[in-house]
């Protein structure tokens, strides 16, 4: 995947140093952009959510605590940390408070 990406990024600086492009080299330059960005964030959610289970881990912490420490109920809190979801704005900041204590 990751030679697949640096091939995405080397195509589209060659496309964007084009003069004059057309509609569709427009249109490819918005997508790759697109699918970079998409990547990107696939990526730190998907870190985020690794930081996550190693804090967890750490302070021996499963949803249960969690919810009992924020006030949310269990549910709600296996809800909000899907892998498939982007963390809540307070988890990430739980995450660098942890990572720069």
């Amino acid at each position: 995947m990751k030679s697949i990406i640096r091939q995405l990024e080397s195509t589209l600086t060659l496309l964007k140093s084009i003069p004059n492009k057309s509609e569709m080299c427009k249109k490819v330059i918005w997508s790759a952009e697109l699918t970079l960005k998409k990547y990107a964030q696939d990526r730190s959610t998907e870190n985020d959510h690794q930081k996550l289970k190693a804090l967890m881990k750490e302070r021996g912490l499963n949803f249960h605590d969690i919810a009992e420490i924020t006030g949310h109920s269990y549910n709600s809190v296996k809800s909000m940390l899907q892998p498939n979801k982007e963390l809540p704005r307070w988890v990430k900041l739980v995450l660098h408070v942890w990572e720069n204590k």
